[in-house]
């Protein structure tokens, strides 16, 4: 399994212009994220406070379940996806490099 970062930005042309609508749908998204949570695909996440984009960390998963998760977003978000590895798979990479 494999752990991502992402960096996320709404598409302003997604978000309702009426300010009421824009708020449900911001609230049932951030419900998403929670769900997210709770499943442990997402371990982190945050937004940069007075924009609309910011960053969200992956559970462990696979390239073909976050792509799943991420084509609900499609309409809405635009994301940025970066492959992480933990200490342990740099420190056996660094060891392979010098085999």
């Amino acid at each position: 399994m494999t752990k991502f970062y992402m960096t996320w930005e709404l598409k302003p042309e997604a978000i309702p212009g009426d300010p009421e609508d824009a708020a449900k749908l911001w609230l049932a998204q951030l419900d998403m994220i929670k769900d997210q949570f709770k499943k442990g695909i997402t371990t982190d996440w945050g937004i940069f406070a007075g924009e609309l984009r910011g960053y969200s960390v992956s559970g462990d998963t696979t390239e073909e379940r976050l792509h799943a998760l991420l084509l609900q977003w499609s309409p809405y978000v635009k994301f940025k996806v970066k492959t992480v590895l933990t200490v342990d798979q740099t420190i056996a990479a660094v060891k392979q490099s010098i085999e």
